[in-house]
């Protein structure tokens, strides 16, 4: 998604031996140079317009959020920022010190821009083609994820052809390509089963029995499990997600994520019984493989080997403008009922922190939550479910939640981390195109009375609500050209606390220098180069 926006300075060591002071006489690396346009330019998988990347047909479209949220004070009104040049650096970084965990980036396989409509938005460009996908799963890889966690409808529903062909194109590119570092994970959705599409397990007329759809349930997700074994984990070894030497396969959907948000255990004993003739059903044909689940609580159904956390946002239910009933909702990032997050306290992510401890010093699986921010306003089942990105302050927190209780650091490793989502348009949940951090211009100028030290100041976007802060800047990069010339050279990162620089101190050969700062974000945040450099002589 981004490229080169993260560097670090050459330096030189000298090292003093007894009485000799040994002369270092390896060459210094020339600094990092690039161009202006690749430097302020499109670096995502994102489209920003026709050919841009590549397969793009039209430019990704503006996503707003609805038009009752907006008049009611909504902080993120575009949903989805537009692609532009974003930070590379990887988001493993977002975590604690020396994390050692793996990274999964949770995957829409659905958006088409050149047949009929689908049920989906078209955000410019097509999954079912290999260039696509192959361009994703490279940025994925920029971006430090290590397993593309891909939803997936099964293989029984000719209506659901689309998304099972691109889940085939992320296996092709996985497989395919010499010492990828990247895995494919497989997040069997609800809809592989559900009355939307064949086997139609529910809503029929009549209505099949309990034991009829437990039945049909069944065979629906055996079959699945099939074919991912047979099409994904046995044609080509090191290719698929496995943990502790097992293939993980996840599961997504309502009451049967057993989330205390949603249903209550005790009345869906069905699903104990449908999860374990399936893991019956995979033991028995030595597909070796585990299940995991949303997070509700731990310990159900019985074969459970591990949970997940997953955005949780407030749900309007008498209309769809959450706003309208309850403003703050729009700021409940850690739990849908408003409850702040504090390390212990009640709230969804503090508790499966607190609770997955336990599970994963038994062999369990866990998988903690980063995310932006969430806004289903531009999907059709909309339920005006909305948190606020806060400028980037969502991603930041989400990081920051898993060691706020003390019960995950260095010494005791959350084992994996997801990104909800890669790419999400409709639930405003995607990072792919980048998170807008709120800051809008790089502005340059001379200190007063200086000739050599430079000053900058950050232009804000209109209505931001003050949510910007300087905590979403990994650094500063400073960059000259010979007067006149689009071609750049990193000379300095200034801190991200930072506002002025003495450029005296660059010891630049004399002749005269445009000069440009780049704000380079944290992960996944967009950079803002400075529109206007500062002209700089040094004699």
């Amino acid at each position: 998604m981004r490229r080169a926006t993260s560097y670090l300075l050459p330096f030189v060591c000298l090292l003093v031996l007894p009485a000799v002071q040994a002369q270092d006489h390896t060459p210094q690396a020339p600094p990092p140079t690039t161009s202006l346009s690749t430097e302020t330019a499109n670096n995502t998988s994102a489209c920003s317009a026709n050919g841009t990347p590549s397969y793009c047909n039209e430019p990704l479209p503006n996503l707003a959020t609805n038009s009752g949220n907006q008049t009611d004070g909504a902080q993120t009104t575009v949903v989805d920022a537009f692609p532009e040049h974003i930070s590379t650096i990887s988001a493993h970084l977002l975590m604690y010190k020396n994390w050692s965990g793996q990274l999964l980036c949770e995957y829409q396989p659905w958006f088409d821009n050149t047949g009929s409509f689908n049920g989906h938005i078209d955000i410019g460009y097509n999954e079912n083609t290999l260039s696509t996908v192959q361009k994703q799963d490279g940025t994925m890889i920029t971006r430090g994820c290590n397993i593309n966690f891909v939803d997936f409808y099964g293989n029984v529903n000719p209506g659901q052809q689309f998304n099972l062909t691109t889940t085939n194109n992320v296996y092709t590119d996985v497989s395919g390509r010499t010492n990828l570092p990247l895995k494919l994970g497989i997040l069997e959705d609800q809809g592989s089963f559900d009355a939307k599409v064949a086997p139609y397990c529910g809503n029929q007329t009549p209505p099949l029995s309990e034991s009829a759809t437990i039945s049909c349930i069944e065979n629906a997700l055996e079959s699945d499990m099939t074919y991912i074994y047979n099409n994904y984990i046995s044609p080509k070894a090191g290719v698929y997600w496995m943990d502790a030497g097992t293939n993980v396969i996840g599961y997504f959907g309502a009451c049967p994520t057993f989330s205390a948000l949603h249903c209550d255990h005790t009345q869906t004993d069905d699903w104990d019984t449908i999860w374990s003739a399936v893991q019956s059903y995979v033991n028995g044909k030595n597909y070796n493989m585990k299940f995991i689940f949303q997070f509700g609580y731990y310990g159900y159904p019985t074969i459970s080997a591990g949970t997940y956390a997953w955005p949780q946002p407030y749900a309007d239910s008498t209309d769809n403008d959450a706003f309208q009933d309850n403003t703050p909702s729009q700021y409940w990032w850690c739990d849908s009922t408003g409850i702040t997050c504090n390390g212990s306290s009640g709230g969804y992510l503090d508790q499966f922190y607190i609770q997955s401890q336990t599970p994963v010093s038994n062999g369990q699986v866990a998988v903690g939550l980063l995310f932006s921010g969430f806004d289903d306003s531009n999907a059709s089942w909309t339920n005006g479910r909305v948190i606020a990105q806060q400028c980037g302050r969502v991603l930041l927190d989400s990081a920051s939640e898993v060691t706020a209780g003390g019960y995950w650091s260095t010494t005791h490793q959350m084992p994996y981390m997801m990104i909800a989502t890669w790419n999400d348009y409709e639930e405003g949940t995607e990072e792919e195109s980048g998170i807008d951090n709120c800051y809008n211009a790089v502005n340059l100028s001379y200190k007063s009375g200086s000739t050599t030290i430079m000053d900058w100041s950050l232009g804000t976007n209109s209505g931001t609500l003050g949510y910007q802060t300087i905590n979403t800047i990994d650094h500063f990069a400073l960059w000259t050209a010979t007067h006149g010339s689009t071609t750049l050279t990193l000379r300095a990162q200034p801190a991200y606390n930072t506002t002025s620089y003495d450029l005296s101190t660059l010891n630049l050969p004399a002749g005269t220098y445009d000069v440009y700062l780049e704000m380079v974000g944290k992960p996944s945040i967009q950079n803002e180069m400075s529109a206007t450099p500062l002209v700089y002589t040094q004699n």
